[in-house]
């Protein structure tokens, strides 16, 4: 019998999350398993960002916890950057990002422990609209960047929530 352990870290929304897990050898039988979040918390909540010229929304509505707002880049522009700073240096294991229709295809998220020297700790050219949660080796770092560089739409990048843990 093997027991595996699941991280909460792993669970974006507040609310119990049913798993099943097969069990070898046995044929249509399943354990049902509830997962309760444990105490992560959002370290982008209300923290400063900075963002690329002229973006069309504040890249402030994408850490304010609202699923209503949103950080909007220029239309038409490549590449567009929204940085959040931590406001310390701790250690990030994940991202989350939550993309409107307007997302990213091709992006990457970076991590810094000064806002000078970036370190690539995820990229993709497959991105589309909806959560995206991007596991990463956790580093330490005060700030997170997420770069587009190729969008979905002939819009701009627009990102609902920016989320850190």
């Amino acid at each position: 019998m093997q027991a595996d352990t699941l991280d909460a870290a792993l669970f974006i929304d507040a609310k119990p999350n049913a798993i099943t897990v097969g069990a070898t050898g046995y044929k249509n039988d399943s354990v049902l398993q509830s997962v309760t979040l444990g105490s992560s918390r959002n370290l982008a909540l209300n923290k400063s960002t900075t963002t690329s010229e002229g973006p069309l929304q504040s890249g402030s509505f994408a850490v304010d916890g609202s699923k209503s707002t949103r950080w909007e880049s220029r239309h038409g522009v490549d590449p567009q950057w929204i940085s959040v700073d931590l406001g310390e240096v701790t250690t990030i294991k994940r991202v989350v990002l939550n993309w409107e229709n307007a997302a990213a295809k091709a992006y990457r998220a970076e991590l810094s422990a000064d806002g000078s020297t970036w370190k690539s700790a995820y990229a993709t050219t497959s991105g589309r609209e909806g959560i995206a949660n991007l596991l990463i080796n956790p580093t330490e770092a005060r700030y997170v960047k997420v770069t587009g560089t190729e969008r979905t739409t002939q819009y701009g990048y627009s990102l609902f929530e920016l989320e850190v843990y």
